[in-house]
């Protein structure tokens, strides 16, 4: 029997069904390698203050590691109140952007092609369609603390369920450093997706090291089992450590310091950024099945968590294009999908 599938998740499901030895050739759609190599295209968020260096700087970084064709580097004015008067003129925005882009232009790599782009209009909208434009493969952006209430770093939170691709969102002033990254995993083709990411980037760091954490969530009836919390969390924890140890042998991890911990909690996206806080990761990189924020109320949306809760740079997997809207969450609630 020949089987195709899009990740190495799906293995050890086949080997366990597989009675005779030798009757499976299993083919996979989406080889490792190429995971990283759909971030060619980067759209770097400017705010045209302080932050850029930052942005930039991460944004340099994951163009050498991939390597990136292109960088977009775009800017994006809200209107004034009035619909109707600009508060600063395109044509000096796009040279303030182009003389931003001329001072780091040595940090991107010679081959890059690097383009400025400026609109005009709502932060959000502007910044899906642009990426649409360009047709990128990860958005670039910085923040500052939530505390501080700044318009475009709440525009940049509400990008997480709209926008079409991945995002890597920077702390404003965060060096760029990638030693100690965390990855949270489902055993999903996101969670796939996000592993091969974040080998591929401690794989250019020197002295990187990786943590991958599968978090199990005790549901609220466990109690009908006739166990205790702690009896069927470690139940949970055995099935997943099994599931691991199948298919660890299958993954192309080698040459890179990995640790692997199983732990539980109420809150997926607390537990993992508790652990990011422990660890002091210097990178969370999680997948993202694409969910719509009324989809995300269906099924849950622990990308979106991590991204409201951590004050650490977080890679946002998402597969390009995917998006999981309400009527989709649905179907896939009640395994019709």
């Amino acid at each position: 029997m020949v089987v195709l599938c899009e990740s190495p998740c799906f293995l050890y499901t086949l080997l366990d069904t597989a009675r005779e030895p030798g009757r499976w050739v299993i083919y996979f759609t989406t080889p490792w390698g190429e995971m990283m190599s759909q971030f060619e295209t980067i759209l770097v968020v400017a705010a045209l203050d302080r932050r850029d260096a930052t942005s930039l700087i991460h944004a340099a970084r994951l163009a050498q590691i991939v390597p990136a064709k292109r960088v977009h580097v775009v800017h994006v004015e809200p209107i004034g109140d009035d619909f109707e008067t600009l508060s600063t003129p395109e044509y000096e925005l796009d040279d303030r952007l182009r003389a931003l882009l001329d001072g780091h232009r040595g940090q991107f790599p010679a081959a890059t092609e690097l383009r400025t782009a400026v609109r005009h209009g709502s932060r959000v909208t502007a910044l899906v369609k642009l990426s649409a434009e360009c047709s990128a493969d990860v958005v670039v952006a910085c923040r500052r603390p939530y505390d501080e209430h700044d318009a475009l770093s709440d525009a940049i939170v509400q990008l997480g369920w709209k926008l079409p691709c991945s995002l890597l969102v920077v702390p404003e002033g965060m060096e760029q450093a990638n030693e100690r990254i965390l990855v949270p995993f489902d055993f999903s083709n996101h969670s796939l997706a996000a592993l091969a990411a974040a080998v591929a980037i401690a794989r250019a760091t020197p002295q990187a090291s990786l943590t991958i954490q599968h978090v199990v969530s005790v549901p609220i009836g466990y109690y009908r089992a006739g166990h205790s919390y702690e009896e069927f969390a470690a139940s949970m924890k055995a099935r997943a450590e099994e599931s691991w140890e199948k298919l660890r042998p299958t993954l192309p991890l080698d040459g890179v310091p990995l640790t692997v911990r199983f732990d539980d909690g109420d809150s997926i996206p607390r537990t993992i950024c508790d652990a990011a806080g422990e660890l002091d990761a210097s990178l969370i990189v999680a997948g993202s099945h694409g969910r719509t924020r009324p989809a995300g109320a269906v099924l849950g949306h622990v990308a979106d968590g991590i991204g409201a809760r951590t004050t650490r740079p977080f890679l946002c997997v998402k597969k390009k294009g995917e998006v999981v809207t309400l009527l989709h969450a649905l179907l896939q609630l009640y395994e019709f999908e």
